[in-house]
């Protein structure tokens, strides 16, 4: 079993539960005809792609597959037909404005009775659930990037304190053991930086656009923790910056400037000085 599927066993076991209901349900409708035995059978082919889905752990393909058949499922139901409408219009009044709008224009006469409306009622709602948990699942990854990277930055850093054949105090400043110790700490002050931020972001994930989540991955800024964290410990060597004395020191700088690129930059202005207005 993949890590990813260990992560997500508790959502795979509830979109399999989910789709076994739904057998059950197609196996008790009672509607006949060839119509009937053609919206079985589809329902039947997108039941078994949501089993294999689950089967290989991806569980946005399981709910999208379950909802297509549960969907065509409907037309073996026409006497439920009102009522499906009924408690959707109530359903859609937490979802976008723009799909709440749209499914009551498809469905705000519930004695209607139209099938294709209510279908396309349903899936509005039905996309809306899939695109929320996929905005979810974004961050859910961004959060198992930052967690990979620290353990293997901390795995590094151990095995560096494990090998060394003196005290951390005793290293040389500019020691191939020290410089990469410094990388380390960077980018772990980076990750926690990162993680500050998406937890932080998280109340408002489910309102971001996916393509500026996508934008907004976390890992450039991790891998180019190394790099401001490398520079301060620069401006440390070079008297510039004052944090306690010794690599420890020099650990503890790297580490708040991988987590703050702001204190590089206020160095760097420090020595470049003001600049004059134009004009």
């Amino acid at each position: 079993m993949t890590f990813p599927r260990i992560f997500e066993s508790s959502q795979l076991a509830r979109a399999e539960y989910n789709r076994r209901s739904s057998e059950v349900e197609l196996g008790a409708l009672q509607a006949a005809g060839p119509e009937a035995d053609r919206v079985r059978q589809v329902a039947t082919q997108l039941l078994e792609l949501s089993a294999n889905a689950v089967r290989r752990g991806r569980v946005d393909d399981a709910w999208h597959f379950l909802n297509d058949a549960r969907r065509a499922m409907t037309a073996l139901r026409p006497t439920e037909w009102q009522k499906m409408a009924a408690a959707l219009l109530i359903e859609s009044e937490k979802i976008s404005k723009w799909r709440r709008r749209a499914i009551e224009a498809l469905i705000q006469d519930p004695s209607s009775g139209s099938h294709a409306a209510l279908v396309e009622a349903l899936r509005l709602r039905d996309e809306w659930y899939e695109t929320r948990y996929h905005r979810i699942r974004l961050f859910r990854d961004q959060m198992k990037v930052l967690l990979t990277i620290s353990v293997v930055t901390l795995l590094v850093a151990l095995v560096l304190f494990a090998t060394s054949p003196v005290p951390l105090s005793q290293w040389d400043h500019w020691s191939w053991r020290l410089v990469t110790m410094t990388l380390a700490f960077g980018i772990l002050g980076a990750c926690v930086s990162s993680a500050r931020s998406v937890t932080k972001a998280a109340p408002k994930a489910l309102n971001t656009d996916i393509p500026e989540l996508v934008a907004s991955s976390m890992l450039p800024r991790i891998v180019l923790g190394a790099t401001p964290g490398l520079v301060a410990y620069v401006f440390l060597q070079a008297g510039l910056v004052t944090v306690g004395n010794g690599p420890a020191g020099a650990l503890t700088v790297a580490f708040v400037g991988g987590f703050s690129e702001r204190l590089i930059v206020r160095v760097a202005e420090s020595i470049a000085g003001d600049k004059p207005e134009a004009g």
